[in-house]
């Protein structure tokens, strides 16, 4: 041992000393070892020294027998080594092996203890903890306590070794007793967080007396009541709660909101579990403590539930008196609201009728006083919730009542100058009109033989067709009408609730939000069995018999001409014409009585005996008074006016202020009305004029401008002067499509446009094809390049196909003799081959980033799925980077995952991928069968399980604790992939989470076959959460009554993000934002599945099989929140929020690891030879989207016919249309091509000879 320390080959040495220890021992090789090992802690160097705890632990658990360590030398010698090991936490826990033998063996003598401690309480504060942790693990396993032992854990009280020491049954009583007194003797609010921390895995119900006697304690108030909450739900135990509740009220105001809601949690569970209400008297202290209207609405909503109402509602003056305060007080509606909803649909609870009474006199008033649309909205939207449709019809009266009542009463007319007022008066105009919405809904005026007075164009009018009880029907409606307003007429028509109608299309339940226009106006209707009811609207409970009562109406016309017109107008609008009106002269200046007498105009004008008067004054009101009109009211003076017309000041003034309308509100429909008047126009237009009406950004302008005969007849001069003043000319060059340019103006058109030639647009290549036909110099070199890549080659994906390019190309190979052989040789190599017959490249490019999938039949559910697994970044990049996988099933998700990935087809054929995924049965996915979205994500889930670095990814971990007679009998933990949610009767997904947490009284619960049945309390916690988790919702029950499966359609709303923490035990991280959500659409036995994934906070992309769209989020929650027309989320995907951390701002994860960014940490590394393979699909593509069309073949047939006798551009012709065009559904285009061959046959020998050759 004279070699110097650092040359020492201690690597080598440990080798040899396991080889030998393994088949031979003595004591002379027992002094070597200890003489190494001894001379190996002496040396500070770091690695030498590990490798004397290596060899220290190799001479203590295999060379020395159990009798041996106990000898003085020995113990002697191993307090050496942990004397030398103590700077280094991972030395100590190197030596956890010995150490454990020690205490087994109970060895742990003085120096050993004596060195471990000192040496733990050296360590740095970063690493103590662990440092804590293995000495609490070492005395665990002492099987006979020493004094000494005792000694060093108690002096001074070490509460990290005290909170692991419960758990072992040699220290469990002594550890919670000096618990105990650190917390309620000393105080220590450490030490009761270490009393939480283990109050669910110990029995600690003999201290609630000791607790209770020290409940005044304002330090440890908080902390008491959780620990009791905590101790009685492991040992459920009857508590007198009187001092609890009185000391919180007293000590209320003390707590931070978030303090608040950790003890008001606590405390109602107390109050649940015992069977126990807090009093008058507490309640009026506790919400006069309450120190903002925040904890306030928490106090009110954890003593009031569902579940239970945990105060004294008799004679309570405070609870009446919070809610009388919610009237002009808005901080308080969340209040009004839990209150209202909780007694409308609990009949039962104490003074229910007063209380429903005073909340709503509380949420009328705050809705009088509503100060904005949200504070509005919200009141309204609550009073016109309803569980029980048969409730709708009187509520709705009354309401309307309510509000005419209070507009008849409160003049605003003689108050023009009272803020107060008005916002009043309009807040109940504003809920009048929600009223009327609200009833259209479920009924319509077409049910009771009326109309209303608004005015619809003929033309605006759509029949559709209806199937519904093998009858069909045609039904007439507005084409910018929904789904929603067709279901109120069939509701009518038919008899039928509204609620229990489902209209379908081609297979598919229609979403109400979809506009009829874009649909094909051909339905199935479909019912609801449980609510064949019908509303019980009458003509005389409905709100349209208030309207028309001669004083309300009477009074309402007044109020046309009031600062709240507008919302009257939105009223009478609604409803049928009263009698009472009388059509006067129209007054602009009287803006909505002006609106409102036009709608009459419009009904009637043929009926008008001095119509053609009218119509006069229609465009003297136009021409003095058009910009100063309100919208509305432009387009039906416009709709007004006689096609004949011919007043140039009126069509001029009319455009000009048309143009540089910012108002969307009616732009199309007068637009279209006024290009149909002035079509034939030929009036030389002012360049102001003119400007805004060429260059305006609307689409649908600019094309009915340039179609009409007035802008096509202005000087071009005018509109080139204009245009390249104009910034935006890319955007701009379709007007150019329209005029005639001179040919004194051909170079300059061409040189101004040429930078834009690039993009490819339309427009541009209309207008140098229009040139290249009429100026002999064209010069097509220029453009020659960009030309041949796109539409000959197409090595890029052109923006558009049409004729011109082809013109274009044209042009060059008649007037450029060497591109045209380069053009001939690119073609020869481009042109594609297939050997499909009736051939369409039918799939377009991928839409908005992603691609779609085919739906089989009924495969919608494999899609959805798919979809957001994808989305998933880790997992996607591992199934594409793993080429290696020897399950069939994950073979064809690598290959599809790769397509979709760098695939540009619009979707992904899914036909092969069905016949190589087998299900659990073994089974290929059969297209015709539709299958559980969740069975398909479990069965997918499960494959991924022999990768455990993937799979956790996705799995977390659940424990069942099983409680009796004051102790834990049994723990069982379970694994989960989805966590599944019960959604009747709950509303989010913490509401679920928290009946899930419910515990479950089990009876005649046996341990196992030889104990005896007890009753036991069953509990589950999770104790790890996944990066991704997945909610399952329990859309689909079974009914008894029925004996069918049913579909739960109710609402149910998801937050955008979760906290979870109060379901978990573990520290770390626990928030959760959503990035995914399945849904089913339809009924139980016939539905469809599809998928959103997120994009950002406004956005989401829509996939529905091959369709990829983007919506936004008030869309796809509308879509998915759950309605009674069968569309709603079924399940929910989450992503951890620390998954993209940057590696500084990483936090924990359940397991104790550091999470930075999991992505990172799997890189997408695609197989080379699939990814070539989609590369060359995508070029076959864009070749394909050119050549199989109908202008490259005219392209090809003009060249064959244009250049007689050309040997190459024949070889060409004849190669296209027997490679190419025989396959493709281009018949006529073919057709042409075999005409002419024919004739060529005959003309050439040579032709035949090409023929023969290909």
């Amino acid at each position: 041992m004279d070699t110097e320390d650092r040359k020492i080959p201690y690597k080598k040495l440990i080798g040899i000393i396991t080889s030998i220890t393994s088949f031979f021992k003595s004591e002379d090789l027992t002094t070597t070892l200890i003489n190494i090992m001894m001379h190996f802690m002496d040396i500070d160097i770091i690695d030498i020294k590990l490798a004397g705890i290596k060899i220290c632990i190799t001479v203590y658990t295999t060379v020395l027998p159990t009798e041996t360590i106990l000898e003085e030398y020995y113990q002697g010698t191993f307090a050496y080594v942990i004397g030398q090991a103590s700077s280094n936490i991972e030395s100590l826990v190197l030596l956890k092996p010995v150490l454990i033998k020690f205490a087994e063996n109970n060895a742990l003598v003085g120096d050993i203890l004596d060195c471990l401690w000192n040496g733990i309480n050296s360590l740095a504060p970063s690493v103590i903890q662990r440092g804590f942790d293995l000495f609490a693990e070492i005395a665990l396993k002492v099987k006979t306590v020493d004094n000494h032992l005792i000694e060093l854990i108690l002096n001074p009280p070490n509460i990290d070794i005290l909170c692991r020491l419960v758990n072992g049954p040699n220290f469990s009583q002594l550890a919670i007793n000096e618990l105990s007194t650190l917390a309620e003797k000393e105080s220590s609010i450490e030490a009761l967080d270490a009393l939480i921390k283990v109050s669910l895995k110990t029995n600690l119900v003999n201290m609630i007396p000791e607790i209770l006697s020290n409940i005044n304690n304002k330090q440890l108030l908080l902390k008491n009541i959780v620990l009791i909450n905590r101790i009685i739900i492991k040992t459920p135990t009857i508590i007198d709660t009187k001092e609890i509740v009185s000391s919180l009220s007293h000590n209320f105001s003390m707590y931070s909101i978030k303090e608040v809601e950790e003890v008001m949690e606590s405390l109602s569970s107390i109050l649940m579990r015992t069977r126990t209400k807090v009093t008058n008297d507490d309640f009026s202290i506790l919400i006069k403590n309450c120190t903002n209207n925040e904890s306030l609405t928490i106090v009110i909503k954890s003593l009031l539930t569902n579940n239970a109402v945990l105060i004294e509602l008799e004679n309570n003056k405070v609870f009446k008196e919070l809610i009388e305060r919610a009237s002009f007080d808005f901080s308080l509606f969340e209040i009004a609201r839990h209150i209202y909803l909780l007694f409308n649909e609990n009949h039962d609870l104490p003074n229910c009728e007063t209380i429903k009474q005073i909340t709503f006199n509380a949420l009328w008033n705050s809705l009088l006083k509503a100060e904005n649309n949200e504070q509005r909205i919200s009141i309204s939207d609550l009073l016109l919730t309803f569980n029980d449709n048969r409730k709708l019809p009187d509520c709705i009266y009354n309401y309307v009542q309510t509000c005419l009542d209070f507009l008849l009463n409160n003049p605003i007319s003689q108050n023009i100058n009272n803020s107060t007022i008005y916002n009043e008066c309009r807040n109940a105009a504003l809920f009048i009109n929600e009223c009327i919405e609200t009833s259209s809904k479920f009924v319509s005026l077409e049910h009771f033989g009326l109309k209303s007075h608004r005015f619809i164009v003929p033309e605006s009018i759509i029949n559709v067709s209806i199937e519904a009880d093998g009858e069909k029907y045609e039904i007439s409606v507005n084409q910018n009408a929904n789904v929603a307003y067709l279901i109120t007429v069939i509701s009518s028509k038919l008899n039928r609730d509204v609620t229990s109608i489902i209209l379908y299309s081609k297979g598919k339940s229609v979403p109400v939000q979809t506009k009829l226009a874009s649909t094909d106006l051909n339905f199935e209707v479909r019912f609801r069995a449980e609510y064949d009811r019908v509303p019980p609207f009458t003509l005389e409970n409905h709100p349209i018999s208030l309207l028309t009562n001669e004083k309300y109406m009477n009074h309402l016309l007044e109020l046309l001409n009031s600062p709240i017109g507008e919302d009257i107008y939105n009223i009478l609008i609604q409803i049928p014409t009263p009698k009472q009106f009388k059509a006067t002269d129209l007054d602009p200046s009287n803006s909505y009585l002006f609106l409102y007498t036009l709608h009459y105009y419009a009904q009637h004008i043929d009926e008008l005996p001095n119509k053609n008067e009218q119509q006069k004054n229609f465009e003297d009101i136009i021409c003095q008074k058009f910009d100063i009109i309100v919208p509305e009211a432009r387009y039906l003076l416009v709709l007004l006016l006689d096609k004949e017309t011919k007043n140039d000041l009126l069509v001029t003034k009319v455009l000009y202020t048309l143009c540089i309308e910012k108002n969307p509100q009616y732009f199309t429909r007068i637009m279209r009305k006024l290009w149909e008047i002035v079509s034939n126009y030929e009036i030389s237009l002012d360049p102001k004029i003119l400007s805004p009406i060429i260059f305006k950004d609307n689409a649908k302008f600019r094309e009915l401008a340039l179609k009409s005969h007035l802008i096509k007849s202005q000087e071009f001069d005018k509109v080139w002067k204009i245009f390249l003043s104009n910034e935006e000319k890319l955007n701009h060059l379709k007007v150019f499509t329209m005029f005639e340019i001179p040919p004194n103006r051909y170079q300059e058109v061409f040189d101004t446009l040429l930078p834009f030639f690039d993009s490819l647009d339309e427009s541009i290549l209309a207008i140098f094809a229009n040139l290249s036909e009429k100026w002999s110099n064209f010069p097509a070199d220029k453009i020659a390049n960009v030309l041949i890549t796109s539409y000959i080659k197409c090595t890029t994906k052109p923006q558009s196909i049409s004729s011109n390019p082809f013109k274009l190309i044209m042009s060059i190979i008649q007037n450029n003799e060497k591109m045209r052989e380069y053009i001939l040789s690119a073609l020869n190599q481009t042109i594609p081959e297939t050997t499909e017959w009736n051939y369409t490249p039918t799939d377009s490019f991928k839409c908005n980033e992603k691609c779609g999938l085919n739906n089989l039949g009924a495969t919608c559910y494999v899609n959805s799925v798919l979809q957001q697994i994808f989305n998933i970044e880790p997992l996607r990049n591992f199934i594409i980077s793993n080429d290696e996988f020897i399950d069939p099933s994950m073979q064809a998700l690598h290959k599809l995952f790769t397509q979709m990935m760098y695939s540009q087809r619009k979707f992904i054929d899914m036909n092969i991928f069905a016949t190589q995924w087998t299900g659990w049965d073994g089974a290929c996915i059969n297209p015709r069968e539709q299958q559980d979205a969740n069975e398909f994500l479990m069965c997918l889930f499960s494959r991924l399980e022999m990768y455990p670095e993937i799979y956790s990814l996705i799995n977390g971990e659940t424990e069942t604790r099983f409680v009796g007679e004051g102790k834990t009998i049994s723990t069982q933990k379970t694994s989960f992939n989805t966590l599944p949610l019960i959604v009747l009767g709950q509303n989010s997904i913490k509401d679920s989470m928290k009946i899930a947490a419910i515990p479950e009284i089990i009876e005649n619960y046996k341990v196992d076959d030889n104990s005896k049945p007890i009753t036991v309390e069953s509990t589950n916690k999770i104790i790890t959460l996944p990066p991704y988790l997945f909610f399952q919702l329990k859309r689909f029950d079974y009914s008894i009554e029925t004996q069918t499966r049913v579909k739960i359609d109710q609402k149910y709303e998801y937050e955008d993000e979760i906290d979870l923490k109060e379901f978990v035990e573990f520290s770390g991280e626990t928030k959760y934002r959503i990035i995914g959500v399945i849904l089913h659409q339809g009924e139980v036995d016939v539905g469809h599945y599809f998928s959103y994934t997120k994009i950002n906070e406004n956005q989401w992309r829509c996939l529905n099989d091959t369709g990829v769209t983007i919506v936004s989020d008030n869309v796809m929650k509308n879509e998915t929140y759950g309605n009674p027309e069968g569309s709603s989320a079924y399940i929910l995907v989450y992503e951890r929020i620390d998954v993209h951390s940057p590696p500084d701002t990483a936090s924990n994860d359940a397991s104790g690891s550091i999470v930075s960014s999991i992505s990172s940490q799997i890189p997408l590394s695609p197989n080379p030879e699939l990814v070539d393979e989609v590369q060359k699909d995508n070029l076959r593509l864009i070749v394909d989207s050119v050549y199989f069309t109908e202008y490259f073949a005219d392209f090809i047939f003009q060249l064959m016919n244009t250049t007689n006798n050309n040997e190459e551009v024949d070889s060409i012709a004849l190669k296209y249309s027997m490679s190419s065009l025989v396959h493709s559904s281009l018949a006529d285009s073919y057709s042409k091509f075999v005409s002419s061959f024919s004739q060529k046959f005959h003309e050439s020998e040579n032709f035949m000879n090409i023929f023969r050759t290909i």
